[in-house]
């Protein structure tokens, strides 16, 4: 004769136990934040190699160890690397993180290398490369959020399309301001970098 079970009973069968994935995400997301407040929001990293470099790839890798231990993609973990090694100017190592097949984050993460050195137009290229990357929208959402950097939005209509972030408009912007124009405007444009990388980061947990 059939086992019948009670709603209660048949319902735990099919839902996931309640916290498990869940605090798992948490956790990677609080150590995700906590990167990105050293490495993104206290230091906005620079424009181009002017700066010099900040922490070492050594000790990046040491602050990054806690939330390898729950990302378990090794890809993933390689894309992190890059994003917080670019930050803090260490662009050779950032390049020796990336897979040799191109995809939309690869190329992406390309193409801030490339505008870090100053090579604005090999930078484009990488982005147009890049048109399809899935965080662009959530790079768009995240620099709206951000009223301090609404006056870089109103001057700089092209930095978002269609409702989505538009990276060669904002290398366009990087090159003006290294080249001597719109100095006033060099600390926001940072901190829209700076952005624009936590989008990236946390598209990856």
């Amino acid at each position: 004769m059939p086992v019948r079970l009670c709603a209660a009973e048949s319902l735990a069968l099919v839902l996931p136990v309640s916290g498990t994935d869940h605090s798992h995400g948490n956790t990677m997301q609080r150590i995700l934040n906590k990167l990105i407040k050293t490495y993104l929001n206290e230091r906005p990293p620079a424009l181009d190699m002017s700066d010099g470099t900040g922490d070492s790839m050594a000790a990046i890798k040491r602050n990054c160890a806690e939330l390898f231990e729950k990302l378990t993609d090794k890809t993933s973990r390689k894309w992190v690397l890059a994003l917080l090694y670019i930050a803090n100017g260490h662009l050779d190592g950032a390049a020796k993180q990336l897979p040799k097949k191109e995809d939309p984050q690869t190329s992406y993460i390309h193409g801030l290398i490339q505008r870090r050195q100053g090579d604005y137009a090999q930078a484009s290229y990488h982005f147009r490369v890049a048109a399809d990357h899935p965080g662009l929208q959530a790079i768009a959402e995240a620099l709206v959020a951000n009223k301090d950097l609404h006056p870089v939005l109103r001057n700089f209509p092209g930095v978002l399309k269609n409702q989505q972030f538009n990276p060669a408009a904002l290398t366009g912007i990087i090159q003006q301001v290294c080249m001597g124009g719109h100095v006033s405007l060099e600390p926001l444009i940072r901190k829209a970098q700076s952005v624009e990388m936590a989008a990236l980061l946390r598209g990856l947990i």
